[in-house]
């Protein structure tokens, strides 16, 4: 009975033979090669090693690419329900960045919304759980996470209840040097990105 081991020491001797020579060619080395030389060795080291060295810094930016990509759909998609709420409520509806504590004890940057007076809404009503009668914006604003932030173009402006925007808004989603570019088109009220 054959050992389970038999097959891989077949298969190393034969990996590990000495190469044939051709008979009727002349060899330009006098000697067989037995395994690798050390130059060969170590290219294999260095190429091994700057793998493992650029796999943190590759896996990293991929992250924080991920994470700014989910924080732009939130954006997207709170502008969306914004001109949404004001087609759908026949009724404007305000749309505010603001930078604030978060519960958490940090400083983030937050996107409100505020439905104002129309025939289907008192001034009485506001997206997220318990509108903040004194602010006149909702309690639970949506969140970014800690270290995005949002530039440029207006920290407040109007959805109106035919869906457009009271003025054209571009904003830009940035972490740690990447930017994402966020924009309204106040005409027709579309929301877009770049």
């Amino acid at each position: 009975m054959s050992s389970p081991f038999t097959g891989a020491v077949v298969l190393f001797r034969f990996l590990t033979r000495p190469a044939r020579r051709n008979i009727g060619a002349r060899s330009r080395c006098s000697r067989a090669r037995h395994g690798v030389t050390l130059i060969e060795a170590l290219m294999v080291i260095l190429v091994v090693s700057t793998a493992f060295v650029a796999a943190p810094r590759v896996s990293q930016g991929w992250m924080q690419t991920t994470a700014l990509d989910g924080d732009e759909q939130n954006v997207l998609q709170t502008l969306r329900l914004a001109r949404e709420t004001a087609i759908h409520a026949a009724s404007d509806v305000i749309v505010r960045r603001i930078r604030r504590e978060h519960p958490d004890g940090t400083q983030r940057y937050a996107l409100e919304l505020q439905l104002a007076a129309g025939p289907y809404s008192d001034n009485a009503s506001w997206h997220g759980a318990g509108g903040n009668t004194a602010a006149r914006f909702m309690d639970h604003p949506f969140w970014l996470r800690q270290d995005v932030s949002i530039q440029r173009g207006p920290n407040q402006f109007r959805f109106q209840s035919d869906g457009t925007a009271d003025r054209d808004v571009s904003w830009d989603i940035s972490l740690q040097g990447v930017t994402r570019t966020v924009n309204v088109l106040g005409t027709n009220g579309w929301i877009t990105r770049s």
